[in-house]
């Protein structure tokens, strides 16, 4: 039997077909366009802490805001420069508040990381947080000073002399801070006397010259500032120069835990992965401690079982987290230690000697 397909039939087929392929064709576009779209819509992250005070103690609280689309299954891990303990708010992953009781640095940062972001997404936002004695002008300095920081200051636009001060940008901890004052148009038969004043530390030499170097031992994450006040002239002349002081990477240990019972153990360990997720930048070393003549088998297996716990029962990356040496001294303890990048890691050594 031969089956024959009238022409209208055919032609019929022929636009039906011409209409899928539009249709298919129209989809594919939208689709495209929405995925497109959705590609380039990312949030964005915005940190906010409370104003510090010096000498308050309150503790400094940060919270972060994250505008547009996102994800619902995204994580917050909060990273502070300052060695401060950070302590998140319950039931809300996107605040902190960092205990800077005894924390005397000028300018701390407080970093909060997103995970679950799309990958062509930005992850991170910072906010500087600065001591309320400084006022706007030192921030403005801390935050945009030229590399090589030089102020001027003249008693009025047509009086003679005038003096400028010159200090490096940043320093690193440790190390010394120069800062040096020159006087142009000196008064005939007058001479300079030169007396400084600085915001912390101490002046290790130079006190009544033109220049000075300043100790900057522990001043580290904070602003140094030194005051030339000039006399012997008609009009005394002041000028000042800041100093950022770079914090040196460090090894301190967080914790030690002897003599307590399981769920205290288990809280306190709990509390240092709390630390690891949020500071980002440190690694986390465990130092067994026993009695002398233990088998050092034995206090190493201690270490391996806590540094195992972190990382099976709170997700630790194990390459954050090292099991490392043992040491010897009055009764059994594991310490806790964070190394920051950058700083060399504990010796067992050390370890027991600072128990001692």
């Amino acid at each position: 039997m031969t089956s024959r397909i009238t022409p209208r039939l055919r032609n019929g087929a022929r636009k039906v077909g011409r209409n899928l392929l539009i249709l298919a064709g129209a989809l594919l576009a939208i689709t495209l366009i929405v995925d497109t779209a959705s590609a380039q819509q990312c949030p964005s992250i915005k940190v906010v802490c409370s104003n510090r005070v010096a000498g308050d103690g309150s503790p400094l609280h940060c919270s972060a805001t994250l505008e547009g689309p996102s994800s619902t299954n995204i994580i917050y891990r909060w990273n502070v420069s300052a060695r401060a303990p950070i302590q998140t708010v319950s039931g809300k992953p996107d605040e902190v508040e960092v205990n800077m009781d005894g924390n005397s640095d000028r300018v701390v940062r407080v970093t909060v990381t997103i995970n679950g972001l799309p990958e062509e997404c930005e992850d991170s936002a910072y906010f500087d947080s600065f001591l309320a004695e400084l006022g706007p002008q030192a921030q403005a300095r801390a935050n945009a000073a030229p590399a090589d920081t030089t102020h001027t200051n003249a008693p009025n636009d047509n009086a003679a002399p005038s003096t400028t001060a010159t200090c490096s940008e940043i320093v690193t901890e440790g190390e010394a801070a120069y800062f040096s004052v020159n006087v142009d148009g000196v008064e005939p038969g007058a001479t300079p006397i030169y007396s400084w004043a600085v915001s912390q530390g101490s002046i290790k030499k130079g006190q009544g010259t033109a220049s000075i170097a300043v100790d900057t031992a522990d001043l580290g994450g904070g602003i140094l500032r030194a005051t030339a006040h000039v006399g012997g002239f008609s009009s005394p002349l002041t000028v000042s120069c800041t100093t950022m002081v770079k914090r040196v990477p460090k090894a301190y240990r967080l914790d030690e835990l002897a003599g307590i019972n399981s769920d205290e153990e288990n809280e306190r360990l709990s509390r240092f992965a709390l630390r690891l997720r949020i500071g980002l930048d440190e690694r986390a070393y465990i130092i067994a401690l026993g009695r002398r003549g233990q088998r050092a088998e034995e206090i190493r297996k201690r270490a391996e079982r806590i540094r195992d716990y972190l990382i099976n029962q709170f997700g630790v990356a194990p390459d954050r987290i090292m099991a490392v040496g043992i040491g010897f001294g009055r009764s059994d303890a594991v310490q806790l230690w964070v190394v920051q990048t950058g700083a060399s890691p504990p010796r067992a050594e050390d370890s027991a000697a600072i128990r001692r």
